[in-house]
């Protein structure tokens, strides 16, 4: 069974996205760091199918941790409201927000929307909202913003 990231658009300072039971009702908004070429800590990961183990850490407490993202390491669904809190990892809200100044994308009510997190399932598919392809991470062709060069799994 698969949970679903659809990212909304593959933005310049951030990429928003949703997170979808299997059942494909909504279940929170999410929040990564832009598309750069899949760079360690400032890039959001490749479209893909993950597996998700649960995982405790002090910092984070529980939450979800992606397997076997090429060429990265340690990538999580953790709490953070801010883009600028994210090193390539995720972070799940229950509110999209607008973002202030200075910031460049933020999610509200992180620690309540990671509770919410199904640790039940196995595994995580990442795509773009307008690909009908099932469970990849494929940035949205539609709303990409100006200068940024779609990766070459673009389809």
């Amino acid at each position: 069974m698969d949970f679903t990231l659809i990212r909304d658009q593959l933005g310049e300072k951030s990429t928003p996205g949703k997170f979808f039971l299997p059942d494909g009702s909504f279940l929170v908004h999410s929040l990564e760091r832009p598309w750069l070429n899949n760079q360690r800590k400032v890039s959001c990961i490749p479209p893909g199918r993950y597996q998700l183990k649960k995982r405790y850490s002090q910092k984070f407490g529980w939450h979800l941790w992606l397997q076997d993202v090429p060429g990265r390491s340690l990538i999580l669904i953790h709490t953070a409201n801010y883009v600028r809190q994210l090193q390539g990892c995720i972070a799940p809200g229950l509110r999209k927000g607008e973002p202030l100044k200075g910031d460049s994308g933020i999610v509200w009510d992180s620690a309540k929307a990671v509770k919410r997190l199904p640790t039940w399932l196995s595994l995580c598919l990442i795509r773009a909202k307008k690909s009908g392809l099932p469970f990849k991470t494929h940035p949205n062709t539609g709303k990409q913003s100006k200068g940024i060069k779609p990766p070459s799994w673009h389809p």
